[in-house]
């Protein structure tokens, strides 16, 4: 045999083996999360759901079969339902500065925390599995609300990358395909953005979605993507379908009220405080 040919074959075979997987049971738990994130859009006190969480939290530590998940399954599960509860710390604390430069701390450290893990695993030849790529995209993503604007260009071309190589591993990924579609919504066009790349990649993630949260979450998406596009009928009826997922989700409500205003989701979004008169009047 060619001995090129057989190293060759041996390099594909090692960078196979060397994609970081979960097990069965470690799927199930990440499933399960997502699932138990799509139930918390039903309410719409932020305490309460710091409240859902931490029982969660509680719950899935003291199972014995999270004592056997691998340490990268652990930090994924972590870092999911830190990001539930940052998302909703951040609300109860709008207008307490101190109290926001506490929780950039503690986004930075657990962005730090993610990457040390990274860093460390493609240094022992292994490829960090796609969901604590896509953690680290989320973590990144959600921190440029403290940042500056230097710092927010910076770290946005980076978040691009996590979420690309999260679908260098699996092109159908939900979640990834999700959040890079609207990566290229919000970016400048300058800088890269690019709203067909949003149409594809949203269109992508509900054409692929695997378990109730992932259709949940990018049938919701989706529909404000195609409402801005002017499909307003066919969004309607994706927005229907994602309410029969969950049908007191808070998030659906919002999206009903701005889309009889004529407004998305995602143009509200960027700047809520340009709408809310309209939302109460």
């Amino acid at each position: 045999m060619n001995k090129r040919f057989f190293l060759t074959i041996c390099l594909i075979f090692c960078t196979i083996i060397s994609f970081a997987q979960v097990t069965k049971s470690e799927e199930t738990a990440i499933n399960q999360l997502n699932n138990f994130r799509m139930e918390l859009e039903k309410y719409d006190n932020p305490q309460v759901i710091l409240d859902k969480v931490l029982e969660y939290q509680t719950s899935l530590l003291a199972q014995e079969e999270y004592k056997n998940f691998s340490e990268e399954t652990k930090l994924i599960l972590d870092n999911m339902l830190f990001l539930e509860k940052l998302k909703n710390q951040v609300k109860l604390i709008e207008n307490d500065k101190d109290a926001k430069n506490k929780l950039n701390i503690e986004t930075q450290n657990q962005i730090k925390k993610t990457a040390d893990f990274i860093n460390l695993s493609k240094s022992n030849g292994k490829t960090p599995n796609k969901w604590l790529l896509v953690n680290q995209g989320d973590l990144i993503s959600f921190s440029l609300q403290f940042a500056t604007l230097s710092e927010a260009i910076k770290s946005g071309l980076e978040v691009k990358t996590y979420y690309e190589d999260a679908l260098l591993q699996d092109d159908k990924m939900t979640f990834a395909l999700v959040n890079l579609g609207m990566w290229y919504y919000y970016v400048p066009g300058i800088a890269g953005g690019d709203k067909q790349k949003t149409y594809e990649f949203v269109k992508k993630s509900v054409e692929n979605a695997r378990t109730s949260s992932e259709e949940y979450f990018s049938k919701m998406i989706y529909s404000q993507v195609i409402f801005e596009l002017d499909k307003k009928d066919e969004a309607k009826t994706l927005l229907e379908e994602a309410k029969s997922l969950c049908p007191e989700s808070q998030s659906i409500s919002l999206m009903e009220k701005l889309n009889k205003l004529e407004i998305s989701w995602i143009e509200y979004s960027a700047n809520p405080k340009k709408y809310d008169k309209k939302l109460k009047g």
